[in-house]
């Protein structure tokens, strides 16, 4: 079988392994080459759509959390309204708790004392009960912790020295 012809029965144009290959040389030794073709053609693997490898792979690099913090940022002003999206914005997403950030003191406390519960349960219902609760911290929080490093010490200035 021709190789052009080939690439209209089989998967779209992708080409038999070498056991495949094998196993359709012998039937086309048992069947002949015409009924080969039929019988080939239906042991063959059902052919996947792409998009089941793109996910498949996508899969394994745990984008979940950033995919979901990603609707849950355009999706904020939304949620909370326009009002409480101004000072505030998703920061991180661990494991089913989300942590927004609020940047004024005055609106965290609001934040917290008055809309916490309302939030929760419009980001439960958001996120299908991904997340399960939230967290306000200040902003900047976030940044300070990941770009910290230890002090370095201070040493003493060295005693000027005399030319005698």
């Amino acid at each position: 079988m021709e190789s052009r012809d080939r690439a209209a029965r089989t998967h779209f144009g992708r080409r038999p392994s070498s056991r495949e290959y094998a196993r359709e040389d012998l039937m086309r030794v048992w069947y002949g080459e015409d009924e080969a073709r039929l019988e080939i053609t239906a042991r063959r693997r059902p052919a996947r759509p792409v998009g089941a490898a793109v996910d498949k792979i996508m899969g394994s690099f745990n984008l979940g959390p950033s995919l979901l913090l990603a609707d849950l940022i355009k999706a904020w002003p939304t949620l909370v309204g326009v009002d409480a999206a101004k000072h505030s914005r998703p920061a991180i997403v661990k494991e089913a708790r989300l942590q927004i950030e609020v940047f004024d003191a005055p609106w965290r406390y609001v934040l917290e004392t008055m809309h916490k519960k309302s939030i929760q349960a419009k980001v439960r219902e958001f996120t299908a009960d991904r997340i399960t609760e939230i967290q306000f911290i200040a902003a900047g929080r976030r940044q300070a912790a990941a770009n910290s490093s230890p002090p370095k010490p201070e040493t003493p200035p060295s005693p000027p020295r005399s030319n005698e």
